[in-house]
């Protein structure tokens, strides 16, 4: 009887606790968690750019591969040439090549994380 006693304590204390190790930790709204889920959830993207808005604080990028595509440029979008150089909305014109990384918002807008100005260059 002694054996069964055991057996049954340990299922039960199993099934009690496996719900509590499979829940997902609280949404945090802290800076540092939603620039790492951003970081998570970075696309890249390159191509020629095709127009600018400086008013819409956007950037219109076209290739080959992905289309044409609309990015939100934000107060936390990197914008640096690809030397490394920091630069602003004003500075990227149509024609310049870009690339960079981006991630898509909830409600469909395309926001750009990073945008380098300049042809990619390879890392060593």
């Amino acid at each position: 009887m002694k054996p069964n006693l055991v057996l049954t304590t340990l299922l039960a204390t199993a099934a009690l606790t496996l719900p509590l190790c499979a829940q997902s930790p609280a949404p945090s709204d802290s800076p540092a968690a939603s620039a790492a889920s951003s970081l998570a959830a970075k696309l890249h993207y390159g191509g020629t750019v095709s127009s600018v808005d400086a008013t819409a604080k956007t950037i219109t990028v076209t290739n080959k591969k992905q289309g044409t595509k609309t990015f939100a440029i934000t107060d936390a979008t990197k914008l640096t040439k690809t030397d490394g150089t920091v630069i602003t909305l004003a500075d990227i014109k149509p024609g310049d090549h870009v690339h960079g990384g981006y991630d898509t918002k909830p409600d469909g807008t395309l926001e750009a994380l990073t945008v380098k100005s300049g042809p990619k260059t390879t890392e060593k």
